[in-house]
């Protein structure tokens, strides 16, 4: 009881799926002893193994896969029969017998682009009779434990997350700003934001309507997303305005990342009205850098705003560094 109580503490207290799944086995060994297991993911495209967790394991991955062991398993499953003359608890499967003749459970945690599950290998003696009812309690526990995880995401994504352009807001860039900066202090490493802004844009909005306005957002917003980097952090700052959080990137890779969006855009043919073929949505860009411009989130937004204010005010459709934002004005 203890350690099941132990396991209801650990699930309640992680804060992600893979915190989850990687800390399983330190409790399945204890809860079902003289057992081996673990909790695997195999991706369906290139057939590779991968283990988050195990205990006891004496079988080598590459049998395990090459052999047949598990996709034979695994139709067993998606048929919900067997010839090993075993039964099977609410999505689990368990076999009394498998390829090389052993009792063991299986139970998919998800399935998709790629299946993760849990495989505990049993004693020949188990007596399926007792472990049945545990098991049931475990799985049904780790399966909540996810839903939970899954609801709070939802539910943080939602807030995090502006309702036009699904680009994160500014809330979430205050917040990853600031995790950023104290990350960049430690390791003494730079990085860069640049704040975009749309030429025009209070003209466009005044003369063609909101509408329109939000059409121009929605596709700046997809050019944005398009043309970054994985681990590029693209915001709607208010507005017509956008940061991008460029990690790892000096003052130099950041202008000339700038340089890219902007070509990028022209190159679409936003017009400001569908209808007038003759003008061509263009964005200003103002740039600043970690530690060089600012060393708080404030500080460095406050650079980026600058630089971005003396593009506009050299002409537009320019993009500026802190560094330089004083000779244009």
């Amino acid at each position: 009881m203890t350690i099941l109580n132990d396991f209801n503490d650990f699930l309640a207290t992680c804060q992600s799926k893979a915190e989850i799944l990687e800390g399983l086995g330190e409790y399945l060994s204890c809860l079902f002893p003289d057992t081996q297991g673990g909790v695997f993911q195999i991706k369906f495209f290139n057939n590779c193994l991968e283990s988050f967790c195990g205990w006891n394991i004496n079988f080598n991955y590459e049998s395990f896969l090459n052999g047949k062991y598990f996709r034979d398993l695994y139709q067993k499953y998606l048929g919900r029969a067997t010839n090993y003359g075993s039964g099977s608890l609410s999505n689990s499967l368990f076999l009394s017998g498998g390829n090389w003749g052993e009792p063991c459970i299986f139970f998919p945690i998800e399935e998709g682009k790629f299946l993760q599950f849990l495989y505990i290998k049993l004693s020949p003696l188990s007596d399926f009779a007792l472990i049945e009812p545990l098991f049931d309690k475990v799985s049904r526990k780790i399966l909540l434990a996810l839903d939970n995880l899954d609801l709070i995401n939802s539910l943080q994504a939602q807030v995090d997350r502006d309702h036009l352009t699904n680009l994160f807001n500014r809330r979430y860039l205050d917040r990853t700003l600031l995790e950023k900066i104290n990350s960049a202090g430690e390791t003494d490493s730079p990085f860069s934001i640049i704040m975009v802004d749309i030429d025009n844009f209070k003209n466009i909005n005044d003369t063609y309507g909101h509408h329109n306005g939000d059409r121009i957002l929605k596709k700046i917003a997809l050019c944005l997303q398009k043309n970054s980097r994985c681990y590029d952090i693209i915001c709607r700052y208010g507005g017509d305005e956008f940061i991008i959080i460029f990690p790892d990137t000096p003052l130099a890779d950041a202008e000339h990342r700038a340089e890219q969006f902007s070509r990028r855009v022209r190159d679409l043919k936003i017009y400001h009205h569908e209808n007038d073929p003759n003008s061509v949505v263009t964005i200003s860009i103002g740039v600043a850098c970690f530690p060089v411009h600012g060393t708080t989130p404030n500080g460095l937004i406050a650079e980026a705003d600058r630089a971005l204010l003396s593009a506009k005010k050299r002409g537009k459709n320019l993009i500026i560094n802190a560094s330089l934002a004083d000779e244009t004005e």
